[in-house]
């Protein structure tokens, strides 16, 4: 379905529309699942106010104090004292979040706007259906509890002040697409800041497998402006193969139904025998199905302390907690963020 436009001064053409169904593939049922609508500036902030993101300045800063409380605990681990890693890495990675954003798209996988604002959005509707009986009612049918639900937010006027505005317009659209395959099950751990690390780092990795090659200096120029958490799509996709697409719908699976599976695709298939998409296929429903595996060999050389490793996969499998593991994996990415300026 093509993005209606409420009240945003700038619209999207809809062969912009076009190309965005053109380019998706395992995204496509969202795209046809979840209703967009395209809104201005001041009612996007209202919608999804202006949030707390990272400050890559304070993180670089904070990184080596953070890493070396995870060295001090791993000593304590050792002499069996109950461990508190996992929180110092929240406690230290929230420290971070000083920057602030205005957001250019929002998913919502069950929206639920104060009265006043579901009172203006459904006037808003209903002002610019008025004279098309036909939209409204394919509006109602997709959307029947319009305002409220699941649904997209762009904002395309803060979209086409940057360059290559069509270009950018579609892997916003993309990037919240993304999140709506995950959907909601990820809610909890995304309103903690591993949570949020991981999966902005992802949807922004899926929405660049989307395009070619040669459409994406315009994007990374873009991405290279954002906060950290958005730059980490580069941990997945760096010197991937023209497939990547294929690849990082294993990664948002992952984190959508078993997170601790993450950092094992991503490093298995990096592996030559696997950049064929069929014989990748073949090791996640055949082989990779055989858990628990080793993680050793694919973890030692984030140089996290073995202790903290180990008991991080201990509450995973035995405690069915993903929490710590995932605490893990978002320092990872911040770790290759910092390290690439």
């Amino acid at each position: 379905m093509i993005g209606i436009n409420l009240n945003s001064d700038t619209d999207a053409p809809k062969y912009i529309w076009n190309k965005i169904y053109g380019r998706l593939t395992y995204l496509t049922p969202a795209y046809e699942r979840v209703p967009i609508y395209l809104v201005d500036e001041a009612t996007m902030d209202r919608i999804h106010p202006p949030e707390r993101s990272l400050s890559m300045d304070v993180l670089k800063e904070r990184l080596p104090g953070i890493m070396g409380r995870l060295e001090e605990e791993a000593e304590r681990m050792r002499e069996e004292e109950l461990p508190r890693w996992a929180s110092i890495i929240e406690e230290g990675l929230n420290a971070c979040f000083t920057s602030q954003m205005s957001a250019l798209g929002a998913y919502f996988h069950d929206f639920q706007p104060q009265p006043e604002l579901a009172h203006d959005l459904t006037n808003i509707l209903e002002e610019r259906t008025k004279y098309d009986k036909a939209l409204k009612e394919q509006i109602r049918a997709q959307h029947p509890r319009l305002p409220a639900g699941e649904v997209i937010f762009i904002c395309p006027e803060r979209i086409y002040r940057h360059e290559k505005p069509e270009l950018l317009f579609q892997k916003v659209v993309i990037h919240e697409l993304a999140h709506a395959y995950v959907g909601g099950e990820r809610n909890e751990d995304y309103r903690r800041g591993y949570g949020r690390v991981i999966e902005e780092s992802l949807a922004n990795a899926v929405a660049l497998s989307h395009f070619r090659r040669k459409e994406t200096p315009a994007l990374k120029a873009f991405i290279a402006t954002q906060p950290p958490e958005y730059r980490g799509c580069y941990f997945w996709i760096d010197n991937l193969s023209t497939n990547e697409h294929l690849f990082m719908r294993y990664h948002l699976e992952h984190w959508r139904n078993r997170p601790v599976n993450l950092l094992l695709a991503k490093h298995v298939f990096r592996h030559p025998i696997f950049r064929d998409p069929d014989e990748f296929e073949f090791f996640i429903h055949k082989i990779f199905r055989r858990q628990p595996l080793s993680y050793w060999y694919f973890l030692d050389h984030w140089g996290f302390p073995r202790e903290i490793l180990k008991d991080a996969l201990e509450q995973n499998y035995e405690k069915n907690n993903h929490r710590p593991l995932c605490n893990l994996i978002s320092l990872a990415i911040l770790q290759f963020v910092a390290e690439q300026g």
